[in-house]
């Protein structure tokens, strides 16, 4: 049986954040010294939500003759989306190329993005997207259609991209000690991307055991990693209050634990994960 080896995947679309996309996966998979994957998918044809109507629609002949009409239009716009996930997957080589990436492949699937990655996550290490696709590319309060999905989907780290490139010099570790957050603590302490890096440990919680807590945070990160530790416990709404706090410190990225199992209840009125991932104005890490 063959073994993968695990590499960073990069998901590029084309939107206005695929470059940055590409740079954040180039500096992770340098960093890492990690292979780097370029990832772009191509929805096939009978997969759209007007030929799935359609083939389930059998009443009349003329529903059959629209579909394959359809469905030959959209066989002719597949070709040109292949030509085009060609040019794109050829620039975010060129780019990724800049950075010195040597452990390099790319790769375009007739796929939706969900079952593609489904279909890598055994070799992905960590995950790099963009918070909005084309379709959102302009509206800073929405986050893409399929981001969602990926978060409830994979159980492997995301790094979402949601600005420009910059190098992290600070980094901020939600924190709660759950066993979620512990893993974040964990992969904070010893993953080579957060070495001699300012790492700021923020609770939400007007507990008063919350220092004590923080604290013993503070000591496992400071064993085991070469980082500047600080702690802060806030109290308000989380997204508000950690992204004022994000704004103030110019935390550069923010590094959180992701419930594998959410409450119904939070999805449908939005998780706190979608609400930092449309109100944070700087990338996140999310660990599962």
């Amino acid at each position: 049986m063959t073994i993968e080896h695990l590499c960073v995947v990069a998901g590029i679309d084309g939107s206005a954040l695929t470059s940055a996309v590409c740079d954040y996966a180039a500096w992770i998979s340098l960093t890492l010294n990690t292979p780097l994957k370029l990832l772009h998918t191509i929805e096939s044809p009978s997969n759209t939500p007007l030929a799935r109507e359609l083939t389930g629609n059998n009443d009349s002949n003329y529903n059959v003759h629209l579909l394959e009409d359809i469905v030959d239009a959209e066989q002719r716009n597949n070709k040109l989306h292949v030509q085009k996930g060609k040019q794109l997957l050829a620039f975010a080589l060129s780019r990724v190329q800049e950075f010195g990436i040597t452990e390099l492949s790319s790769l375009q699937r007739h796929d939706n993005l969900i079952d593609a990655l489904l279909a890598l996550e055994a070799s992905i290490e960590i995950l790099v997207v963009g918070v909005r696709g084309k379709d959102h590319e302009h509206q800073a309060d929405k986050m893409g259609a399929k981001l969602d999905s990926i978060i409830r989907c994979l159980h492997k780290p995301i790094f979402v991209v949601n600005s420009d490139y910059l190098l992290p010099k600070q980094i901020m570790l939600t924190y709660d000690g759950s066993a979620v957050a512990d893993k974040a603590l964990t992969m904070v302490a010893q993953s080579p991307l957060f070495q001699k890096l300012t790492c700021h440990i923020v609770c939400v919680n007007s507990d008063t055991q919350v220092e004590k807590l923080l604290n013993a945070a503070k000591q496992k990160l400071s064993q085991h990693s070469n980082l500047t530790v600080m702690t802060e416990q806030l109290v308000g709404k989380p997204e508000h209050v950690l992204c004022d706090y994000q704004a103030h410190h110019n935390i550069d990225l923010t590094v959180m634990g992701v419930l594998n199992h959410e409450h119904l209840e939070e999805w449908l009125l939005g998780s706190f994960t979608l609400k930092m991932l449309t109100h944070s104005s700087h990338s996140l890490l999310l660990v599962r």
